[in-house]
């Protein structure tokens, strides 16, 4: 049994990020990519520098791409609860608990995929000036010190300081997918206790939670927001690692994504238990 839900999970994912949809969101994904990458470029043959090209981190501690970023993977997810009418076989094959575990593993492991495509399009734009070391190299230290008119977002410095390129793309493409899976977790979860509509308006919420809490910490010097905030744990250089800002730790997000990702889970399989679906002859 256990393998077979395995085995659904991984079909299902791979049917998820195989579609249509998938295609779209990646679309803009490369469109931002070229956007906000493409200008590094013309900095490249100024200063005769081949660039580092982990600008992962970089791109998600600058907020309005971050909030681009997740409007397009609430889209992603826009399909959820998943009750096209040719769902209902697959919840009369597998049984409602089965059908929800495997949606479940659906989401999460779509969520990755979906984060480690971004990562590999980022490469896109560089190709041709960049250099692949585990090192930040001078172009990313100068645009750090000085910064640049064409590049719309900063360098951080904090990141330059803290990690070292992999490091750096390891905790991003890890908080990155977990961040990905927990919307679409909680997009499930609520679309199952009151609708869709409320779904995409709870995500929408979380999405632009990142902008009210640089706010109220410029206004009123409070970080408390901070903490439940999932989407601003992917702003590397905020998160806490000498515990003098009071901002969250590693430790604290890890835990907190566990534990949101466990109890989104847990109720979403109580629900599906009891729920009365309503299918619809929706097209994904």
């Amino acid at each position: 049994m256990e393998n077979k839900v395995r085995m659904d999970i991984g079909r299902w994912a791979l049917r998820r990020y195989f579609s249509r949809k998938t295609g779209d969101v990646l679309i803009f994904f490369f469109f931002m990519c070229v956007t906000f990458l493409l200008p590094v470029r013309a900095v490249c043959a100024e200063y005769q520098y081949p660039v580092c090209p982990y600008f992962l981190p970089h791109l998600f501690s600058y907020l309005y791409f971050e909030t681009g970023f997740f409007a397009a993977v609430i889209y992603f997810f826009s399909d959820i609860p998943f009750m096209n009418e040719w769902e209902a076989n697959r919840v009369m094959k597998l049984g409602r608990k089965r059908w929800a575990l495997v949606h479940i593993g659906e989401i999460i492991i779509s969520g990755y995929l979906l984060m480690l495509s971004f990562f590999v399009l980022t490469f896109l734009p560089l190709v041709g000036v960049m250099e692949i070391e585990n090192d930040w190299g001078n172009l990313l230290y100068t645009l750090s010190a000085k910064g640049d008119f064409r590049v719309a977002f900063d360098v951080s410095y904090k990141i330059l300081q803290q990690y070292t390129p992999v490091s750096a793309v390891s905790f991003c493409l890890i908080l990155g997918g977990a961040v990905i899976s927990l919307i679409g977790l909680l997009m499930f979860m609520v679309s199952l206790l009151l609708s869709r509509t409320a779904a995409i308006i709870m995500a929408t919420v979380v999405t632009g939670l990142p902008i009210f809490a640089e706010n109220l910490a410029n206004m009123n010097n409070q970080s408390w927001l901070w903490y439940i905030s999932p989407v601003s744990w992917l702003r590397l250089d905020y998160i806490e690692w000498d515990f003098g800002r009071g901002l969250p730790d590693m430790q604290y997000i890890a835990l907190a994504l566990v534990g949101m990702t466990l109890v989104c889970s847990a109720i979403i399989v109580i629900k599906a238990v009891h729920v009365n679906f309503q299918w619809n002859s929706e097209e994904v």
